[in-house]
């Protein structure tokens, strides 16, 4: 099986998304990577594993004509690489790959979108709906698969009908937190597969998980925990409810 991975960024896939890759590697599939080179600001990921990787110039922001260069770009790209699927991730990448890969999903290329929260949400800007809730909901059809990180994009996304192929929750990394906690960043780092320095400081900013302690053990390593904010940052009142369908479906009725 032959796979390309898609983000707005080198950096997302090298933080994010490399175990699964080294995982797909190990099971025998050739995987390749698309994304805008930001190395020089994001030194020392490690993307080993990957076949071959491709610079595509793509731009965060919707309003960029960088987005038109990287929709040529990454459609020869798609076109001539003959995939049998392709993950695309970061909402400016997803949706240009979305666009580029309509005539290879033709041919049974199966396109996967991990949408790592909306930018449309309960309490979000009014423009944010007005720009990228229509752009989401057009390009569910060109979806084959919709993955979604929280519980309420999950229920957006089938409330709202996105005509996803599939629609799926798989919250946060697919890891119940509450069975890991507390913990040290050593455990995190091999947890994810990535050092995770960068990730844990922007969690303890935003106050979403906190120091509570230290581990009896050599060098006293710090132990970290989820905070009340990371839980109402997701509506939530425990963690167990961001691990099951079942509990999205509860919060519909």
């Amino acid at each position: 099986m032959k796979v390309l991975f898609v983000a707005t960024v080198r950096s997302h896939i090298g933080q994010f998304h490399m175990p699964f890759i080294r995982e797909l590697v190990r099971r025998g599939c050739r995987v390749e990577a698309a994304f805008k080179d930001n190395s020089a600001d994001k030194p020392g990921l490690d993307l080993s594993g990957i076949a071959r990787t491709y610079e595509v110039p793509f731009s965060r922001s919707p309003y960029s004509v960088d987005n038109l260069k990287a929709y040529q770009v990454l459609k020869k790209i798609i076109d001539e690489g003959r995939y049998d699927a392709i993950h695309c991730h970061t909402p400016m990448g997803a949706v240009v790959t979305r666009l580029a890969a309509r005539d290879a999903r033709k041919r049974g290329t199966k396109v996967i979108y991990t949408a790592h929260g909306f930018h449309f949400y309960n309490g979000a800007a009014r423009k944010n709906w007005l720009l990228f809730y229509p752009v989401e909901k057009a390009l569910a059809k060109d979806t084959d698969c919709l993955i979604t990180i929280n519980s309420e994009d999950y229920n957006t996304a089938k409330a709202r009908q996105f005509a996803a192929g599939r629609l799926e929750l798989v919250n946060g990394v697919g890891v119940d937190l509450s069975d890991f906690q507390p913990v040290t960043r050593v455990v995190i780092d091999q947890v994810r597969g990535v050092d995770s320095a960068h990730s844990l400081a922007l969690l303890l900013d935003r106050e979403l998980v906190a120091p509570c302690g230290s581990l009896d053990a050599p060098g006293r390593p710090i132990l970290y925990r989820t905070t009340p904010v990371f839980l109402r940052s997701f509506g939530l009142s425990s963690l167990c409810l961001l691990y099951t369908s079942d509990a999205a479906d509860e919060e519909d009725s």
